[in-house]
């Protein structure tokens, strides 16, 4: 199943620019610093945010907002194809060998994509959004630091993960 999802994932990537985005639910619920951070979001990454969103569309205004800027921290420019297939593999193997990989030269971009959530919350935080918001997006992808959340924000993080998962 993980194969078959990486695989529609990356071909949905690469078709991003042929299909029309319809930025305006984006607009309506971001502040205009989250506007701002969406836009500078690659085209694919703001089409991976817009289907997150429309899956919990009906849930509170920072769910909404986690969902639209959950992958902000990936936005830099410097993540490549190769790196989102090495971080994909290396998420599997053991941590010593993902350390030495990440220390490479060209590394940067594996660094940035298993740091994005901590990236992403602080570019929030500067943009001023909810703290709410900031630690959503911070621990959107560490399951175990769940436990210590509010039951709701559990909900959320949950209800954010199976969206993320079908997108």
């Amino acid at each position: 199943m993980r194969v078959w999802y990486r695989l529609r994932q990356a071909v949905s990537r690469a078709t991003a620019g042929l299909r029309p985005l319809n930025t305006s639910v984006a607009r309506q619920v971001l502040p205009p610093e989250g506007w701002a951070m969406f836009e500078s979001m690659p085209r694919a990454e703001q089409e991976h945010a817009l289907c997150v969103h429309a899956q919990v569309s009906k849930g509170p205004l920072a769910l909404q907002q986690v969902a639209l800027l959950h992958d902000v921290g990936k936005a830099d420019g410097r993540i490549r194809l190769w790196h989102r297939a090495a971080h994909v593999l290396l998420r599997q193997a053991p941590a010593g060998l993902a350390d030495r990989v990440r220390r490479w030269r060209h590394a940067d971009g594996l660094i940035r994509l298993a740091q994005h959530p901590s990236f992403g919350a602080a570019l929030c935080a500067e943009a001023g959004l909810g703290e709410d918001v900031c630690r959503l997006v911070a621990l959107h992808d560490e399951r175990e630091a769940w436990d210590d959340l509010p039951a709701h924000e559990r909900a959320w993080l949950a209800a954010l993960r199976r969206a993320d998962d079908a997108c």
